[in-house]
């Protein structure tokens, strides 16, 4: 990236302030130069608008997964909700058809009402 005004690469990326505070929900971000300290408004890079989106909406669709109540983890299999055996909440979630899962990690069997996002084990790359 150059500067425009005075066509320097010695470009740095500048913070939002004042009017320049409505461009954090747009693909344009401002700039400074720190030759001639002129500030601009330019593109993001290439691609960083469509990857924040996309990664949005899959923070949105992970929200409303089902992950364990205990630790967390989104490691969830689905599994037969007969073999959840507990209190009359979880008995109540059985008659009513709840999905019953169980985590990967912790081991721990429980119901939720959400639906289940595949987990998929980072792919390991040999360099």
């Amino acid at each position: 990236m150059q500067c425009p005004s005075c066509g320097h690469t010695r470009v740095f990326r500048d913070r939002y302030q004042g009017a320049s505070e409505w461009l954090r929900f747009t693909p344009f971000r401002p700039y400074g130069c720190r030759d001639c300290l002129h500030r601009f408004i330019g593109w993001r890079r290439k691609g960083a608008f469509f990857s924040t989106i996309k990664r949005s909406l899959w923070r949105l669709v992970l929200v409303f997964s089902a992950a364990c109540p205990g630790c967390r983890a989104r490691e969830v299999v689905r599994i037969n909700g007969r073999s959840v055996r507990g209190s009359a909440a979880r008995s109540l979630a059985r008659v009513l058809g709840f999905p019953a899962y169980r985590c990967m990690k912790c081991g721990k069997k429980f119901f939720k009402f959400r639906w289940h996002v595949r987990y998929a084990p980072p792919v390991e790359t040999n360099p």
